[in-house]
């Protein structure tokens, strides 16, 4: 995988599912989370 670092990226890294949210997210990244956190539980 290639990282990519942007104007808006500070720092980039893998974060564990349970870590998100802890994390200060994107508005949009941030209500997506409950719907994508299921889907990867649900794809197991």
């Amino acid at each position: 995988m290639t990282l990519v670092v942007e104007q808006e990226s500070e720092a980039l890294g893998w974060v564990a599912v349970d870590e998100v949210d802890r994390r200060l997210l994107h508005r949009g990244f941030a209500r997506a989370w409950p719907t994508l956190r299921a889907r990867l539980a649900d794809s197991g």
